[in-house]
């Protein structure tokens, strides 16, 4: 079985890292995180943020995990067991590609990637047809429905910001569970 799993949103709290960061930079006064965030869009200018980022060496390594250690551990034996692509949209900033530092990241909070594979790309749909990814858990609705133009089983992992999409997950574990990967 192959299958897909996105790292922004999915097992990285993205918008805590980012707004943590528009906060220091005046651009709003609240942090928050991925569970409550009520849209995909921030109701800050978000360029500030982005330049920032790009020049900040390594930045994606900074994010916090929203995956749970046990969450870990069965993945874990998914990658063992099954072929795991860790795609990603991220973009590379300062220092290490956006490949290699989300490689370091994933890590850096215990998934074994040596026995996965990490990748860029910005068109999910035709990398995970390409690649002959039959399952792929993804948070952001255009990547959801790319996936699902491309003949991909496209699962949610739910947040308020895309509440009400086909194939919910609560967690990584869902996921791992509804595709059939772990069982």
């Amino acid at each position: 079985m192959k299958i897909g799993v996105d790292v922004d949103g999915v097992m990285a709290d993205f918008t805590k890292a980012f707004t943590s960061l528009a906060v220091s930079l005046g651009l709003t006064d609240k942090v928050t995180h991925q569970a409550i965030q009520p849209t995909w869009h921030f109701d800050f200018p978000m360029s500030p943020v982005w330049d920032v980022i790009d020049e900040t060496y390594n930045w994606w390594m900074t994010l916090p995990p929203l995956i749970k250690r046990g969450e870990i551990e069965n993945l874990n034996r998914v990658v063992a067991a099954h072929d795991v692509y860790f795609i990603t949209s991220r973009k590379n900033t300062n220092g290490f590609t956006a490949a290699k530092q989300t490689d370091l990241w994933l890590q850096s909070i215990g998934v074994h990637t040596h026995h996965a594979h990490v990748i860029t790309s910005d068109n999910k749909g035709a990398l995970c047809a390409a690649l002959g990814i039959t399952d792929m858990l993804d948070d952001n609705v255009p990547n959801l429905n790319d996936l699902r133009a491309h003949g991909i089983t496209a699962w949610c992992r739910s947040w308020l910001y895309n509440k009400g999409e086909e194939l919910p997950c609560g967690s990584v574990d869902d996921f791992l569970l509804a595709s059939g990967a772990w069982q």
